[in-house]
């Protein structure tokens, strides 16, 4: 049976019309032309129907928002996973997180204050860590001696 020719880019085929190379499941690999002109051709198709694609997207997920509230168990199952994504997530970028969150404040207290008072708040924050440090460097000489002075006395014994 031979193929018709014409200009559509849709065309059905039997399975007996396809090459023998098609059969055996080899694939042929696409320039990169080719790969660069479908994902263009992509990216023009979406934007001319971007607003009938979000319409869709709307919808679909509307629909599936229903779903979820129309089964009890769904909408558990639902919630469980998204405490735990947002678990893991928080659990994954922390040290992000954190450092967003100082970022905020700084801005919050530089509007409020202004930021030679963030500064002054930065310098008094490093005294008493560094005073922390030599208090707990110091509470650990002395628990050092502790030690070493009841090792004496048994050894006294």
């Amino acid at each position: 049976m031979a193929r018709k020719s014409s200009s559509t880019a849709h065309k059905s085929t039997t399975p007996d019309e396809l090459p023998a190379r098609k059969k055996a499941g080899a694939k042929k690999s696409l320039s990169a032309a080719t790969m660069a002109a479908r994902r263009q051709a992509s990216a023009r198709y979406r934007q001319r129907n971007l607003e009938e694609e979000r319409e869709k997207a709307r919808e679909r997920m509307a629909r599936h928002r229903q779903k979820i509230q129309d089964d009890e168990d769904l909408a558990r199952e639902f919630r469980a996973r998204a405490r735990e994504a947002s678990k893991t997530y928080r659990h994954r970028n922390a040290a992000m997180l954190a450092h967003r969150q100082r970022i905020i404040r700084m801005e919050a207290f530089n509007k409020k204050h202004g930021h030679r008072a963030w500064l002054e708040r930065c310098t008094q924050l490093e005294e008493r860590r560094a005073a922390a440090r030599e208090l707990e460097e110091d509470l650990h000489q002395r628990e050092e001696l502790r030690r070493i002075e009841k090792e004496f006395e048994r050894e006294q014994r």
